[in-house]
């Protein structure tokens, strides 16, 4: 997770192996659709889908950077507002 938040920080989107709902919540902030997938469909249902959500990811690398990059400083000043009353 933390690897991934990182990697947004610099507008690179991510491909995930997603789990408790944290990647999905991460993914409707920056309106991007899901590059995930769920271990279940990962490792008992199709793994064929992994190999498709990295080629999506590398096909449109360019139009996800670009929503990553519009939508960043909101997303941060978000996650700030979570520290102010602390």
């Amino acid at each position: 997770m933390h690897l991934g938040i990182a990697c947004l920080e610099q507008g690179t989107p991510i491909a995930c192996i997603t789990y408790q709902g944290k990647f999905e919540d991460l993914y409707q902030h920056f309106n991007l659709e899901p590059l995930f997938i769920e271990p279940k469909k990962l490792f008992v249902l199709n793994q064929d889908e992994l190999v498709e959500l990295v080629h999506k990811l590398i096909a449109q690398k360019q139009s996800f950077h670009e929503k990553i990059i519009s939508k960043l400083d909101s997303v941060k000043e978000l996650y700030r507002a979570n520290f102010t009353s602390i």
